[in-house]
């Protein structure tokens, strides 16, 4: 899992902002393939999947911002072909498609306003150093 709060992430090649805080969590489906009788356990990785939370200071202006408000207002599909999440200055990046599966904004009097969100990945997570 990456945690941090250093990084931005970009939807469709538009920033969407820095992120106070972002989580990318990535997970091996593993399944139990232990005969029985079998001391010891084994399991055989049948597939992957990711998925990425995020907290950022909400932009009204920002139109990729904007994007994922109305992804969540519209009955449509709420997919994304090129998700990219920037994990530090040193140009770590992860780019995959993912569809929206939570968004809102956070007001509370005396903060600034934060936008929150969700998305689950879509298939493949490519990892670039």
């Amino acid at each position: 899992m990456l945690t941090g709060k250093v990084g931005k992430f970009t939807l469709e090649g538009n920033t969407v902002g820095e992120y106070v805080t972002g989580n990318l969590t990535v997970d091996r489906n593993v399944v139990d393939t232990t005969p029985v009788g079998q001391l010891w356990a084994s399991g055989t990785e049948i597939g992957k999947s990711w998925a990425f939370d995020f907290t950022m200071n909400y932009d009204p202006a920002n139109t990729a911002q904007a994007a994922i408000l109305a992804a969540m207002a519209t009955t449509g599909d709420s997919a994304f072909t090129t998700v990219g999440i920037y994990g530090s200055a040193a140009g770590h990046s992860w780019l995959g498609s993912a569809k929206l599966t939570t968004a809102g904004i956070t007001k509370a009097v005396g903060s600034v306003d934060q936008l929150t969100g969700n998305f689950m990945g879509n298939g493949t997570l490519t990892y670039t150093a």
